[in-house]
């Protein structure tokens, strides 16, 4: 997969969007979106994009992974590092 960014931040969400990989190991069947904040890790499977992640902390730096799988596996994951806003919407 390509083009992984992180828009649309606010003070508990970030949504996530990313291009399928140009030339895939098979039929894609999840993205699986692991991030982590201070060591705390956390995974959401999802079958298209983009995705909102919510429930985060305000005013924190996250580090987002996205890895496409097929059947024969994971694909090479594609990471970005965004935080939430600093002041409520």
């Amino acid at each position: 997969m390509t083009g992984l960014q992180a828009f649309n931040n606010t003070f508990t969400t970030i949504t996530l969007t990313w291009q399928p990989p140009p030339v895939p190991n098979g039929v894609i069947i999840m993205y699986q979106v692991t991030y982590s904040t201070n060591g705390v890790v956390n995974t959401y499977n999802t079958t298209t994009p983009p995705v909102t992640i919510t429930g985060l902390v305000p005013r924190t730096t996250y580090t987002f992974s996205v890895t496409a799988y097929t059947i024969t596996g994971p694909g090479t994951p594609q990471q970005v590092q965004t935080s939430t806003a600093d002041i409520r919407e």
